[in-house]
């Protein structure tokens, strides 16, 4: 019988090869990245598939989850769907400083929700943003949206 485990481990390996596939038209830096988190990914996957036939263990949680925690996977699910969508027209930097700053904000269980808590996670979200954008544009090669409302 398959479970839960086996098939994620599966799918993951089916997306793995494809991406794999995908990829061999890289540039050698642009690849690079790609080839590392395709490493990682096929390791991941193989440990699930794996993890999926051995025997299950019967330990149950002790309490159920709270449903506040399913929302807040919604939210942020959300949030990155709609800065990926927005990346076109806005660019790669403006899009990620906006989704890390608002999903640091979401999930963050003890930044304040105050004006210093919303500065401090802007700076840290451009920093992360900016670094990101250096490795993938300068570094890596990697072509990152520049957005129509700047390009």
């Amino acid at each position: 019988m398959i479970n839960s485990d086996t098939l994620s481990g599966l799918l993951t390996l089916a997306l793995t090869l494809v991406a794999w596939y995908h990829s061999r038209d890289f540039t050698y830096y642009g690849g690079l990245f790609v080839n590392w988190v395709l490493a990682v990914l096929l390791a991941l996957g193989l440990t699930s598939a794996v993890k999926g036939l051995l025997p299950a263990r019967r330990n149950q949680p002790k309490e159920k989850p709270d449903p506040a925690a399913y929302r807040k996977v919604l939210a942020t699910l959300l949030v990155l769907a709609l800065g990926i969508a927005a990346m076109p027209w806005i660019g790669f930097v403006l899009g990620s400083i906006a989704i890390y700053t608002l999903i640091s904000m979401l999930i963050a269980p003890t930044r304040p929700r105050s004006p210093k808590g919303w500065a401090q996670t802007l700076v840290i979200a451009a920093i992360t943003s900016g670094v990101f954008y250096a490795v993938f544009r300068y570094v890596l090669m990697v072509p990152l949206p520049t957005g129509t409302w700047f390009g």
